[in-house]
């Protein structure tokens, strides 16, 4: 059990960009391991130097020494874990494990399914609490948030050629074949890639590559460069959907963010994991949103992508479709039809109107805002009067001083209920507007190929002929019941109109 202590690996990390200063090493080489300056077992005094030496190359404000956990360690293999039998729930927020629940090995009776023996990796981030392990006198189940993380799957920069650790054990292949076999991935060459890989052993398919981006493994690179047929080499092997370059991004991120359709749904169906985060917190649903690809948004919530997960900023999917580079309303629509909170606000308090509204008002960016005002309105009708006091950019309703026409905070004014009636999504732009330009056509009779006469093609608009009926209504007119009647009525008046003229005359005389 003591051995456990010995699992972890350690590093130094930097906090800000997420990523290894030096490649994690064993404790276990300076402890049974040779050095290689003096062709001997260290010495406790060489351990105490090497340990010091870390300490002093990680003292950067930025830089901290670090144990972490890492399924590469070869230290895994000695350990059989089976035989201890430590049984645990793991406990998982956001895709990432943040602790244990423990079986206490007195009460393993009552211990069910969903208590699975505990891995190498498991037994790792518990190193912390191997006392906790061997009691007895622990309650049935026991929950540890205390965990050893895992390690960051990439080094910082690639220029770091010396190792911190000098280990006699692994034999480093040439960086060079490295580098002509990443040129010809560019070119998606496959026998260039199987090449390599059988040279060097095709089990190191997983390992992050020491040429092109930090962190990067080759399902990475051939994501980045669409190399195809590589692509389709490499998911037929032993492969780790989950490895993270420097960014934090797995290759199911790559693949949204690149806008590969077909990638994506494969890697799905492979097992890829949606609930993984990078170094921003993005979910791959985050991802997909900035690489503005409606219908890998559409897959992803379709595959039960979280929509109300948060990343480091503290913006839902929704909220980062609004202020990423890629706006795009039928995404948004999706996001909003999914079940997205609209009502959401990010780390510094702001809304997602809030948010949109430091971008310049285009036609795009107006319909984006009406949409998301409206889905307020529509799916909170019975508190809109609340929400909108407390959050006046989240409402269409715009309050103007008359006298200097500047705007007034909502929440000033006191209402009890609002109506508000919203045209449908059917309405026809013939319902809105009138045709106020009239064009004369010809008229013919029969095959007589004579003109006849012209008339107004505007006849056959019932608008033209309501706009008629609204202007004559305002003389007091009925034009629908007007006939030869009308006309007889329209006489009457005339004459009327001059015998009165004709009097005045002649009594002036």
């Amino acid at each position: 059990m003591d051995l456990l202590k010995f699992l972890p690996n350690k590093t130094c990390v930097d906090k800000l960009k997420q990523c290894n200063e030096i490649t994690p090493f064993s404790e276990t080489i300076l402890k049974f391991g040779e050095n290689p300056a003096t062709g001997r077992k260290y010495t406790e005094d060489e351990r105490n130097d090497k340990l010091k030496q870390l300490d002093n190359l990680c003292s950067y404000e930025t830089l901290e020494v670090q144990k972490c956990c890492d399924s590469k360690n070869k230290l895994y293999n000695g350990i059989d874990y089976r035989k201890l039998n430590k049984r645990g729930k793991r406990i998982i927020k956001n895709g990432e494990v943040i602790g244990y629940e423990l079986c206490n090995p007195k009460h393993q009776e009552d211990c069910d399914e969903n208590y699975k023996v505990l891995n190498q990796k498991d037994l790792c981030r518990l190193s912390n609490n191997v006392d906790k392990l061997k009691d007895e006198s622990l309650p049935p189940s026991t929950k540890i948030y205390d965990l050893i993380p895992d390690c960051y799957s990439s080094l910082c920069s690639n220029s770091r050629s010396v190792p911190f650790i000098y280990d006699t054990m692994v034999v480093e292949t040439d960086h060079s074949e490295e580098l002509k076999m990443l040129k010809s991935v560019r070119d998606d060459n496959l026998d260039d890639l199987n090449d390599y890989y059988n040279d060097v052993g095709i089990e190191k398919i997983n390992e992050p590559l020491h040429n092109g981006y930090p962190g990067n493994t080759i399902l990475h690179e051939s994501i980045s460069y669409g190399a195809d047929k590589c692509i389709d080499f490499i998911l037929t092997l032993d492969v780790d959907l989950e490895l993270k370059n420097k960014d934090g991004n797995t290759p199911i991120h790559l693949a949204v963010l690149s806008e590969n359709e077909y990638l994506t749904y494969r890697l799905i169906k492979l097992g890829a994991k949606l609930d993984k985060r990078n170094n921003l917190g993005d979910s791959v649903l985050h991802s997909a949103v900035r690489g503005g690809n409606l219908k890998i948004v559409n897959l992803i919530i379709y595959h039960n992508g979280n929509l109300l997960s948060k990343n480091k900023l503290g913006e839902t999917a929704l909220h980062t479709s609004l202020v990423g580079p890629k706006k795009d309303l039928k995404i948004i629509m999706s996001l909003v039809a999914g079940g997205s909170d609209l009502l959401t606000t990010n780390n510094n308090g702001h809304n997602l109107m809030k948010s949109f509204s430091v971008f310049r008002r285009t036609p795009k960016n107006e319909a984006i805002r009406t949409y998301i005002q409206q889905q307020v309105y529509l799916r909170h009708k019975e508190k809109y009067n609340e929400i909108i006091k407390e959050q006046p950019e989240l409402s269409f309703i715009e309050t103007v001083d008359s006298k200097t026409g500047k705007k007034v905070d909502l929440r000033k004014y006191k209402f009890d209920t609002l109506e508000i009636e919203m045209p449908t999504k059917d309405i026809q732009n013939s319902s809105l507007y009138f045709d106020k330009r009239k064009y004369p056509t010809k008229i013919f009779e029969g095959d007589n190929k004579n003109i006849e006469g012209f008339t107004s093609n505007n006849e056959t608009n019932g608008e033209n002929n309501q706009l008629e009926e609204l202007e004559a209504l305002e003389k007091g007119l009925d034009l629908k019941s007007c006939d030869t009647m009308c006309v007889f009525k329209y006489s009457s008046i005339a004459l009327l109109i001059i015998l009165v003229l004709f009097l005045v005359l002649k009594l002036k005389k």
